[in-house]
């Protein structure tokens, strides 16, 4: 499984990660701010860093990683 969807979908992965980010994502957080559910919001910075992320990946696409892989170096069990 990747973190981001691949090429042969026919969408950039990076532009499908800004989309949720921007649409379903703003309708998620109108939601749980409505019901109450704590959210979670990033700092400029962390915004930035994902932006300069996903556009680095749109740059190299085949630097992208299967989501196993990091989750194993992160979280080691």
């Amino acid at each position: 499984m990747r973190a981001l969807a691949s090429p042969e979908q026919g969408h950039s992965g990076s532009s499908l990660a800004r989309k949720a980010l921007t649409t379903e994502g703003v309708l998620q957080e109108a939601l749980r701010r409505y019901f109450g559910e704590p959210v979670y919001e990033p700092s400029d910075e962390e915004r930035r860093l994902l932006d300069d992320a996903l556009t680095d990946l749109d740059r190299q696409l085949e630097a992208s990683r299967p989501w196993d892989e990091v989750r194993t170096e992160r979280w080691p069990e």
